[in-house]
């Protein structure tokens, strides 16, 4: 390629900035000074030039350096469709097989743009490997023609299975390399496809016991619209034919999709050796504070703590969050594995935890009479729900009490729940906190959806399933939620007015077209008419559709329309806000114990009070580091939210495989040409219907209305409707539950717990 005087002006002035690089912004200034007449189109064609011939680097979506100034950007290598694209936050770099190395897809990776392209997406070279997927995995394995073809929720790629004793099936493999371009077949497969070995016998082993059941978080709320690494028909294949015990069961799923029970010794000999606290020097003492834990009845891990009192006409809420930074240091053996993990798995019953327990159960759980290290938040909080003041810092706490939902609610209700008055009074004060908080967000904009949550019920030796149950949301819940929501948004905008990165939870606006098909579904449903482009904000206009069936027989299957029409929250170091929340930043600081991002916010937090100057070559290290991180915490969601819901749906079939032959009021969720979807209220089980049990009739599908219509007698079955059905076979291996109508349908109301939910989880 040619050079220019232009390219020449360019190359001194990213070599004049150094380190720190050059926005476009600062290049057309530096290049005026130097009596450039360049435009930004000039400008920035050049700089794909220089990119492309290796004389410039790419630092940023808009910052560019001299040659080896920067390591490059860093997202998760991921094969889609027929090529290799890194994913750095909302934009995809491509990467040509021949620019790999040694990385497959699943590894986040470093990668330097090399050809940054005007409309198609930029193309990159990976440089490093910044965390390895495993190469040790367990697959199942289908035949295609004369080959085995893997697929693993652990490997984002599809893989070749070399072995003389290959069959279909689940089995343990470690991949050995890539094969050469011939062996490329018809299966979705790149050119060069990864070569696995059989590593183990082709059976998935037991996981080794998992830790004692711990908290299910506050506030848990369905995601949706999340990329499943594997199908629901693969995952419940790891589950063996005949198996009926429930621990099996869930060792076997969990196992399966990548879910560890046990820890590496290095990181459980590190946790070994960690001491109880002590106050530092720069710490603030908080014993005396009426400080104490609310959670459900089988919670075992305590990582938040509060308390209130009256300040004049302000609120002043406290929070006191288990200071797990105190004790898992960057890059030791514990914050290199619970990175890995991103999050603890809740399953029925047990918890796959992010720490060891000498951590998670002991030394951070805020158990009560204990003396813990802790994060503190301070909150004024006044009558219109504003936060007029708060401070943060690091100290120590001694919770008061170990209370409960049921125990709280019992006691907002006028009975005496504790013999500490000064308990007792820090009690309404966080209820009035959470009144103002409340009427806040509704002014601001939130979703609140009415959301049914099921609960497995285990019997006590936790071999069978007992009951499916609605559970209830009272206020002692919302407390608890509308206190760590403030806490989270607090602490973000805290580190934004600071100039400091932070993995900010993220929640963008809903996609117009499903908005649109929602709105439409549900104003038919309610019988309303909300015509579109009133100049209504979306927020709103959903909040209008929730109302507007509240009550139906059918508002469970309305508000799923609704949030099916919503955006996937995730991790990121940039945001654009949190649409579901109506917040501008909110960051998740509540539940380090559980949340890696939370534990890299309580770090940032750390360097914020230090209060000392960073250099920007140090600021952007510390970005990297947290993009990396908010991408091993998107994968850890992403593979915990797939466990805990095809292991619930699991349970369910269990649940019904005893009481196959029984009939139940049922609600139609879905319509399909092969039948229709249906769920049992009480414990939002959810089976089909095929069409030909639908009754005697023929049934036929009308595709303009996604309704069945019978032939002779226009007989409707709409999504909304009631059915009288009977519980006809169970195939568990599959998660699959079998129904057929006995009646016709009925204008029965649903006997349903309501259970409010947002669309992200607070704490």
């Amino acid at each position: 390629m040619s050079k220019s005087p232009l390219h020449d002006d360019i190359r001194a002035c990213l070599d004049h900035r150094g380190e720190d690089g050059a926005s476009v912004d600062e290049l057309l200034h530096d290049l005026q000074q130097r009596g450039s007449d360049a435009d930004r189109a000039t400008l920035r064609r050049a700089l794909r030039e220089l990119t492309r011939s290796g004389d410039a680097v790419r630092l940023d979506r808009d910052l560019y350096g001299a040659p080896g100034t920067s390591p490059g950007l860093v997202g998760r290598l991921r094969f889609v469709g027929t090529r290799y694209v890194v994913e750095v936050g909302q934009e995809r770099i491509v990467v040509d097989e021949s620019q790999l190395g040694e990385a497959i897809a699943g590894d986040v990776v470093n990668v330097v743009v090399s050809d940054q392209a005007g409309k198609g997406p930029s193309r990159g070279v990976v440089t490093r490997i910044v965390e390895a997927a495993p190469r040790n995995v367990f697959a199942i394995s289908r035949r295609v023609g004369r080959f085995y073809i893997l697929q693993s929720p652990r490997i984002d790629e599809p893989m070749l299975l070399m072995d003389e004793r290959a069959r279909a099936g689940g089995m343990e493999v470690r991949i050995a390399g890539r094969a050469a371009s011939r062996r490329r077949v018809r299966t979705g497969l790149p050119l060069a496809p990864l070569i696995a070995l059989m590593d183990a016998p082709a059976r998935p082993e037991r996981a080794a016991p998992a830790a004692k059941p711990g908290r299910h978080g506050k506030a848990e709320a369905p995601t949706t619209d999340a990329p499943d690494k594997i199908s629901a028909s693969d995952a419940y294949r790891y589950v063996r034919r005949g198996e009926l015990n429930v621990q099996a069961l869930l060792d076997q799923l969990a196992h399966g999709m990548g879910v560890d029970g046990e820890f590496p010794p290095e990181a459980v000999a590190q946790s070994v050796g960690l001491q109880a606290p002590a106050l530092g020097e720069d710490d603030i003492d908080l014993t005396d504070e009426p400080l104490v834990t609310i959670d459900g009845e089988t919670a075992m891990d305590f990582d938040d703590a509060v308390s209130a009192r009256q300040r004049g006409r302000e609120v002043e809420v406290l929070v006191a969050i288990a200071d797990v930074s105190h004790y898992v240091q960057a890059d030791s053996a514990l914050d290199v594995e619970a990175r890995r993990r991103g999050c603890s798995v809740y399953l029925p019953g047990r918890v796959y935890p992010m720490l060891p327990e000498r951590l998670s159960n002991g030394l951070c759980s805020l158990v009560p009479g204990e003396l813990r290290r802790c994060a503190w938040v301070r909150m004024r909080i006044d009558e219109q729900g504003d936060v007029t003041w708060y401070d943060v810092g690091f100290g120590v706490m001694r919770s008061r009490a170990r209370l409960t939902y049921t125990s709280v609610q019992a006691h907002l209700d006028g009975r005496e729940l504790v013999g500490d008055e000064t308990v007792a009074t820090s009690l309404a004060s966080l209820f009035e906190a959470y009144q103002r908080l409340l009427r806040k967000r509704q002014r601001r904009g939130m979703l609140d959806l009415e959301l049914p949550e099921s609960v497995v019920d285990l019997a006590d030796d936790g071999a069978s399933v007992r009951g499916i149950v609605t559970a209830p949301r009272w206020d002692s819940h919302r407390l608890i939620e509308e206190c760590m929501l403030a806490t989270n948004e607090t602490v973000a905008d805290f580190l934004s007015s600071r100039d400091l990165p932070c993995i900010y939870r993220s929640h963008d606006e809903p996609n117009p077209d499903k908005l649109e098909q929602a709105r439409r579904f549900v104003a038919a449903l309610a019988g309303v008419s909300l015509p579109p482009d009133r100049g209504v904000r979306p927020i709103d206009e959903l909040m209008e559709l929730i109302r507007a069936v509240e009550g139906h027989p059918a508002e469970r299957v309305a508000n799923y329309s609704v949030l099916r029409a919503m955006q996937k929250a995730a991790y990121s170091v940039s945001t654009h806000g949190h649409f579901g929340i109506g917040a501008t930043r909110y960051a998740h600081f509540t539940s380090p114990i559980r949340r890696y991002a939370d534990l890299e916010v309580h770090r940032m937090l750390r360097v914020a009070l230090e209060d000392r100057a960073a250099d920007p070559m140090t600021l952007r290290r510390a970005t990297m580091r947290l993009e990396e991180s908010a991408q091993a915490s998107n994968a850890g969601e992403l593979r915990a939210n797939s466990a805990e819901r095809f292991a619930q749906r699991l349970l369910k079939a269990r649940y019904m495989l005893d009481h196959v032959g029984e009939e139940y009021d049922v609600i139609v969720t879905g319509v399909q040409r092969f039948g229709a979807f249906v769920a049992v209220p009480e414990g939002d089980i959810e089976g089909l219907v095929h069409i030909s049990d639908l009754g005697a009739e023929y049934m036929q599908y009308h595709e303009p209305t996604e309704t069945l219509r019978g032939r002779s007698s226009r007989r409707v079955i709409a999504m909304g409707d009631r059915l009288r059905v009977r519980c006809q076979r169970v195939v568990l291996h599959e998660g699959r539950i079998d129904f057929v109508v006995v009646e016709a349908p009925v204008e029965v109301e649903a006997p349903v717990e309501p259970v409010e939910s947002g669309l992200d989880e607070p704490g």
